[in-house]
């Protein structure tokens, strides 16, 4: 239904010259889901989802669309993540993990796509991501972002990590 509420955009991205943005009801937080203008009309992809949980972000590497979402229990967090195939949101293979924070910056190096999630990084093909370890077991990482050559990593405490093999 329509919502009788203002509301208000979340994140955005730019995948194939269309712009994909969250939107959700100010006064209630209700998720309204993810919508693509494609420079004239706004309209909702995949109306069901999510499913479950809470949608948190969207992100885009590589013309690639990945939407986070969250499961909030009085003593966990769980994060997944689904990439967009067109049509509909589907599994990327992290599906309600609690050894992960909310995954909040994505890029694309040596045919895999990268995320930063907390302490962790999360990799592999659009529908097979899996954790992995970072540069630094301590630090909470706080982008990444692809320069071509290699991966640069940044840390929620000023450190720049680089890699040229992922």
């Amino acid at each position: 239904g329509v919502s009788t509420e203002a509301v208000i955009a979340g994140s955005g991205a730019v995948v194939s010259g269309e712009l994909y943005v969250t939107f959700s009801e100010s006064d209630s937080g209700n998720s309204l889901g993810v919508w693509k203008n494609d420079g004239t009309t706004w309209s909702q992809v995949d109306t069901a989802f999510p499913a479950t949980g809470s949608l948190k972000r969207i992100l885009a590497a590589n013309d690639q669309l990945f939407a986070v979402t969250g499961v909030f229990a009085s003593d966990t967090t769980t994060y997944s993540i689904y990439y967009f195939d067109g049509t509909s949101f589907q599994s990327a293979g992290i599906i309600d993990n609690g050894d992960i924070d909310a995954p909040d910056s994505v890029a694309y190096f040596g045919g895999a796509y990268w995320f930063t999630a907390g302490s962790s990084l999360v990799t592999g093909a659009a529908n097979a991501l899996s954790v992995v370890a970072g540069p630094d077991t301590t630090a909470v990482f706080g982008g990444i972002c692809s320069t071509g050559a290699g991966l640069i990593v940044s840390t929620n405490d000023g450190y720049l990590y680089h890699s040229t093999d992922g």
